[in-house]
Formats: structure tokens, C-alpha cells, sequence
């Protein structure tokens, strides 16, 4: 997957798997040099500017998992 769009509460994945909307993955990326492994959960599938992808939803699983997100997202 490529995230194309990413804020502090999700992102949008390019990917032409077929993922649930409910369903929960690990998606794992690297930013900055930090490397981040975090559960989504897919809150739906889309098609942006011909581009298939999915919406998910950030549920990190600890403090220090949501304090690593602010620092790179801000």
C-alpha cells in the first residue's frame, strides 16, 4: 500500500486489495526515520482522481503510539 493522504486520525491508502470496511489491519510505515506500526481500521473503500483505495481510521494501541503520531503528524 502507498498512503497518499495522512492526518492524525487516519489515512488514505492506495492499494487494490479488498479489505472490509470494520475490518482491522496493521499497517506498518516510515517517516522522518521513524518507523511506525500501528493498528487501522478500514472505514471504507473509494476511488479518488481514478485512484482505487481505502479510508482508515488510526486506533493506536498505547500513549506512546498516539505522542509518536503527533510528533509526525503535528
Amino acid at each position: 500500500s502507498e498512503i497518499l493522504n495522512i492526518s492524525q486520525t487516519g489515512a488514505f491508502l492506495k492499494d487494490n486489495n479488498h479489505l472490509n470496511p470494520g475490518e482491522v489491519v496493521s499497517l506498518s510505515f516510515e517517516s522522518n526515520g521513524l518507523l511506525m506500526e500501528m493498528p487501522v481500521k478500514v472505514v471504507g473503500r473509494h476511488v479518488i482522481s481514478q485512484t482505487p483505495g481505502f479510508g482508515v481510521q488510526f486506533h493506536p494501541s498505547s500513549v506512546s503510539q498516539k505522542i509518536q503520531m503527533f510528533r509526525l503528524i503535528g
